[in-house]
C-alpha cells in the first residue's frame, strides 16, 4: 500500500507540479521500469526537492 502512496505521488508532481521534462521522463521511466520501493522513494525525495526549489524562487 505505501509504494502504491508514493507512486500517486510521483504522479500526482508529474502532471500539476510543472516539472522539467527531463524529470518527467525519469519519471516515467521509473513508474514502467522500477520495482525496488527504495528507488520510488528515493525519486519521490528528488521531486519533492525540485518542487521546493521552485517554490522558494517563487518567492511563495
Amino acid at each position: 500500500m505505501y509504494l502504491t502512496s508514493v507512486k500517486n505521488k510521483l504522479i500526482t508532481h508529474m502532471n500539476y507540479s510543472g516539472l522539467d521534462r527531463e524529470l518527467v521522463k525519469e519519471i516515467q521511466d521509473a513508474l514502467i521500469r522500477k520495482e525496488k520501493p527504495a528507488d520510488f522513494e528515493a525519486l519521490l525525495q528528488k521531486v519533492e526537492r525540485e518542487v521546493e526549489g521552485k517554490l522558494a524562487k517563487s518567492g511563495q
